[in-house]
Parts: C-alpha cells; structure tokens; sequence
C-alpha cells in the first residue's frame, strides 16, 4: 500500500486540449492496475459544444461556473451543473458539454493516467 499526494498538481499536470473549448489535466492514476483508475482537473472555456461517446464509468465535480450536459439519446434534454453539483456518466453514454461561461471541475474515470484514444464526434 502506498499513499501518493499530488501537491498543488496544476502547476506540474500536461494539459490535455480536447474538443472545440475544453482542457484535460490528468493528475493521479494507476495505470499498471487491473483496474484501471485516474483523476485530475479539467476546464472548458465558452465556445462550440465537445461530443463524446464515454470510454468509461466517469465522476465530475464542478468547483468553479456551470456547465450544460445533454444525453445524445435524449434530445433536448439539458442537465446543467453549477458549483458543488456531480454527475456521473455511464461507459458507452454519448453526450455533449458546454458552458456559457467558464467551467472548471474535478474528475474520476476508469481509465489509465494520461491521454487516452477517446475521439470527439460531430454533432
């Protein structure tokens, strides 16, 4: 067993650009599991809504703005989350995200650190 901080990791995490307005900053993981696991922060500025289809079980905590969610399976129904608020997004689920502002959260997926081959989609 090991205990492993992160301290003040933003200032030391790559970023990650994603989609049309959103960056990735992979922090913790364990990437020789079994079971895979990893977390870090992200951001996405104002601008054209990122689509994926999820690669795995992930955990969002907005600490900063509001984002808007929507299901691609759901038309037309948008979740939006504000600072405290999580979501949990099931592997396979395809959705988009945007915000009218700034966002900034924290995440927990089930994949290995780092970048993955998660592609955005059009939409």
């Amino acid at each position: 067993m090991a205990i492993t901080p992160a301290h003040n990791p933003l200032k030391t995490a790559t970023a990650f650009p994603y989609g049309n307005n959103s960056t990735f900053y992979p922090v913790l993981g364990n990437p020789g599991s079994d079971s895979p696991m990893s977390c870090g922060n992200f951001t996405i500025e104002k601008g054209k809504a990122t689509a994926i289809v999820q690669p795995a079980d992930t955990f969002n905590l907005v600490l900063e703005g509001e984002m808007e969610l929507e299901d691609l399976d759901k038309p037309g129904e948008v979740v939006t989350l504000r600072t405290g608020d999580m979501v949990r997004m099931d592997k396979g689920t395809t959705f988009k995200w945007s915000t009218q502002s700034v966002c900034k959260g924290f995440y927990v997926v089930q994949i290995p650190l780092g970048p993955n081959d998660t592609q955005p989609i059009d939409i």
